[in-house]
């Protein structure tokens, strides 16, 4: 059983990689990244009506 390749414990040869993290990373990524946009614009368009 220690060879089976259907074991998820086997340690030999790759370990299969988990999707669902991958893209919980990248819609955080995205998040932040629009967050941080609306942010610059915002202060952005602030300092030019201040102007």
């Amino acid at each position: 059983m220690i060879d089976d390749p259907r074991d998820p414990r086997r340690l030999n040869g790759k370990p299969k990689k988990n999707p669902t993290r991958a893209v919980s990373v990248f819609i955080v990524v995205v998040v932040v990244l629009v967050i941080g946009t609306i942010l610059f614009k915002a202060i952005r368009e602030k300092r030019e009506f201040d102007q």
